[in-house]
C-alpha cells in the first residue's frame, strides 16, 4: 500500500506540473469562441465526409436495423403489428432475407430480452421517428446523417478548445472520418449517436478541466 501511495503521489505531482505549465492545453481565455464561419466549415466538412462514407460503405444495414426501424415506427405512432410488418418489408428491401414473414415470426417469438437491448438505445430511433411521417423509414438514413453532423461538430469544437487551432479542429474531423470510426457513422445503427454523445461528454469534461476544475483532480497534499 505504501508503494502504491508513493506512486500515486508521484503521478499527481506530474499531472499538477503538466497542467500548471500549460504546455499542452491553453487556458479558456486564450481560445476565442468559434466563429459562425468556423462552425459552418466543420458542418460542411462533416456532411461531405459522411456522404463519402455513405457512398463507399457496402452493406449499411444488418438485423439490428430491423429493430431500430420497428422502434422508430412505433415511436411515430404505428401499432406494434404494423410497425413489425413495415420494418420486415424495409429490411428485406435492403437485401437481408427474402421473406418478410420470417422477420415477423422472429419478432413475435423471440425472447423479449433481445429487443429490449434496442429499446435501451432510444436516441437513434427517436430522431428517425421525427422523419417517418415525411420520408418513411428513410428517416433512419436522415437520423444517421444528423448523427454524423453532431459527431463532426463535437469533435471539431473539442479539438479547437484543446488546441486553439482551427486547422487542428478540421484535421480532427477528417481523421475521425478517415479512421474506421467513420464507417460506423454511415451504418443504420445507433452507434453514430453513441459516438457523438461520447465526444460531447469528453468535451464537457475538457471544458471543466480548462476552466480550472483540474485543480480538484491534481492538488497534491502538502
Amino acid at each position: 500500500m505504501q508503494i502504491f501511495a508513493s506512486q500515486w503521489a508521484t503521478l499527481q505531482s506530474l499531472l499538477a506540473t503538466t497542467w500548471s505549465s500549460r504546455r499542452f492545453f491553453p487556458s479558456v481565455g486564450q481560445v476565442g469562441r468559434p466563429s459562425v464561419a468556423h462552425i459552418a466549415l466543420i458542418l460542411a466538412l462533416g456532411a461531405s465526409l459522411w456522404g463519402i462514407r455513405w457512398a463507399t460503405t457496402g452493406d449499411r444495414a444488418s438485423g439490428d436495423t430491423f429493430w431500430y426501424a420497428r422502434q422508430a415506427l412505433r415511436l411515430a405512432g404505428e401499432s406494434t403489428t404494423s410497425a413489425t410488418a413495415e420494418a420486415a418489408r424495409y429490411i428485406v428491401n435492403l437485401g437481408h432475407g427474402s421473406d418478410e414473414a420470417v422477420w415477423i415470426s422472429m419478432a413475435e417469438t423471440i425472447d423479449g430480452r433481445y429487443p429490449a437491448i434496442f429499446d435501451s438505445r432510444p436516441v437513434y430511433p427517436l430522431v428517425a421517428a421525427a422523419f417517418v411521417p415525411f420520408i418513411g423509414l428513410d428517416g433512419l438514413v436522415a437520423a444517421a446523417f444528423l448523427a454524423g453532423l453532431v459527431f463532426a461538430l463535437a469533435i471539431g469544437l473539442v479539438a479547437y478548445a484543446v488546441t486553439g487551432s482551427r486547422l487542428a479542429s478540421v484535421a480532427a474531423v477528417v481523421l475521425a472520418y478517415a479512421l474506421p470510426s467513420g464507417e460506423w457513422l454511415a451504418f443504420l445503427y445507433a452507434d453514430g449517436w453513441m459516438m457523438a454523445f461520447t465526444v460531447i461528454s469528453l468535451g464537457c469534461a475538457t471544458a471543466y478541466l480548462l476552466r480550472g476544475g483540474r485543480r480538484r483532480l491534481t492538488d497534491v497534499p502538502r
